[in-house]
Parts: structure tokens; C-alpha cells; sequence
């Protein structure tokens, strides 16, 4: 078989399964953004969903799971061809995330730091910190400062408490396969391996 057509098989394989149990995915369209269904990648790097968008709203409000930087996927339109950064969303769904964030300290400006021109910047809050690490703008040599910690000193970026959370992040995981079957997406145009992807049932 050439690869399109591996493709094909796989993804008729994948409609013959939902047809086989019609509880997995309702096939009706959901025009009303209220009625979406998302998946997200939490702060922990683990993939979860489905949720609705009211439920995701009061994730986002309410606890530390979520922030700008995480990815979501909206299975109900079909613009979302892959995951999509919270902060790089359409305005579309600002209304999800438009209420104020949970305030858990890593979103608060308390950090200073030092760059690599001995120049000193700050305040900045912790998940600023971490994303010019993971973008290479900072090392683990670098010095740091939290005005608000016991420790009124510099310190190297390696040394303080939350750096085991500066770990680069995994690669994403794969799109749910059978949501995008659902709704009639070409796995070619998505990257989905049909081979490694989740088969997750959906509400």
C-alpha cells in the first residue's frame, strides 16, 4: 500500500469502530460554542478531555491546571487543526478565559534577574522566567532574585526551589483519533499517526 493509501485503511478501520458503537460520538453538529468540546494539556504535561466549555471556564478560574501558555483543541470546529496555545486563541472563545485567573504564585511578578549584560530586569512573575529559559534566553548560570523569599540574595537559576519545574516540556500528544474522524477531518492534514494515536471515547 502506498502511505495515503495506509492512511485510508486506517481511518476507515477507525469509522467502522465509531459505527459499531454509536454511544462513543454524537455525530450532530454543535454550532453553539457554548456546546463545544474541548481537550487541554495541563501544567503537568497530561493530555485530558473531553471537557465542556463551562467546565473549562471553571478550570481556568479556579485552579493552577491551566495558564496562557497551555494547549487546547476544540473537537466541534474545525479550524482547531492541531493544538492551539490559550493565549493565541481566536476571540472567538476570549469569554473562556477572559475571567480573572487563578492567582497561584508562579503568575505573580516577584522575580529579578540578571542578563547576560550584567543589566538587571524585574519584577517578572515565574512562568516568565521559565519561558526564557525553555527559549534559550536564559541558562541555569543566570542570577535570580524573588523579593518576596526568606533569602534576600542572588541566586543562580539551578539553585532555586522551583527549578525542577523549568524541565523542558514533552512533546504534545496526539490529537484525539476518533474525535477527528467524528468530524470528518483528513488525518494527513492534522499529522495524526494512526498508529500511536489515542482512541479515546467521547461523550
Amino acid at each position: 500500500l502506498t502511505l495515503n493509501g495506509t492512511f485510508e485503511m486506517e481511518r476507515k478501520m477507525a469509522q467502522q469502530k465509531i459505527a459499531s458503537q454509536p454511544n462513543i460520538v454524537s455525530q450532530q453538529k454543535r454550532t453553539n460554542p457554548e456546546s463545544h468540546r474541548w481537550y487541554y494539556v495541563d501544567t503537568n504535561q497530561q493530555r485530558m478531555g473531553p471537557v465542556s466549555a463551562e467546565k473549562l471556564k471553571e478550570i481556568w478560574t479556579t485552579t493552577p491546571c491551566l495558564n496562557k501558555r497551555c494547549v487546547v483543541w476544540n473537537m466541534d470546529d474545525n479550524s482547531f487543526q492541531t493544538w492551539t496555545m490559550i493565549k493565541n486563541l481566536p476571540k472567538t472563545y476570549f469569554h473562556i478565559f477572559s475571567a480573572e485567573k487563578y492567582k497561584d504564585p508562579s503568575v505573580i511578578p516577584t522575580w529579578h534577574y540578571v542578563d547576560a549584560k550584567e543589566k538587571r530586569h524585574g519584577p517578572v512573575p515565574l512562568d516568565e522566567l521559565r519561558d526564557m529559559f525553555w527559549e534559550n534566553k536564559m541558562t541555569r548560570q543566570d542570577l535570580v532574585w524573588d523579593s518576596t523569599g526568606k533569602d534576600n540574595r542572588w541566586a543562580k537559576l539551578e539553585t532555586i526551589a522551583a527549578f525542577p519545574s523549568f524541565a523542558k516540556p514533552k512533546p504534545l500528544p496526539r490529537v484525539p483519533m476518533t474525535s477527528l474522524i467524528a468530524r470528518g477531518s483528513s488525518p494527513t492534514a492534522t499529522g495524526v499517526d494512526f498508529n500511536s494515536a489515542p482512541d479515546d471515547p467521547v461523550d
